[in-house]
């Protein structure tokens, strides 16, 4: 008689993992998987601290949101901001003089991120992908 062999397969128990802020984001800020880290989740979930821009599709939060305080378990996409053929206003401060130019978006651009545009006159430059801002 042959000796069977049996492999047991554990299954390997993991904690969920949720997300608390480590920068300080005002209500109708747009919040990224930057402006948090994951820690492992607490015994309670968190009511819902952020609600889903429907414009951009990113997280935006529902009221003032400090360092420490913990979101639950959120996942971010991390979508461009700006996708080519936008129009977009880019401005630059210099001292106390601020210059805006109208512009078309070249490439697509996630927050922080910098994209090429066009301005009117046709000339290309490079722009940061700071943020929006909604009226």
């Amino acid at each position: 008689m042959t000796p069977a062999l049996f492999a047991l397969a554990v299954a390997a128990v993991v904690a969920p993992s949720c997300r608390i802020m480590v920068i300080e984001r005002h209500a109708g800020e747009f919040v990224s998987a930057q402006d948090t880290k994951t820690v492992p989740c607490a015994r309670t979930i968190p009511p819902s601290r952020l609600r889903l821009d429907p414009v951009t599709q990113q997280a935006m939060a529902r009221a003032d949101l400090q360092p420490g305080e913990e979101l639950g378990p959120v996942h971010f996409i991390d979508r461009p901001i700006v996708v080519p053929g936008d129009r977009v206003a880019v401005m630059a401060r210099i001292g106390h003089a601020i210059v805006q130019r109208s512009a078309t978006v070249l490439q697509s651009a996630r927050r922080g991120e910098r994209f090429f545009v066009r301005a009117d006159d046709g000339a290309v430059f490079v722009a940061p992908a700071i943020g929006l801002h909604h009226e």
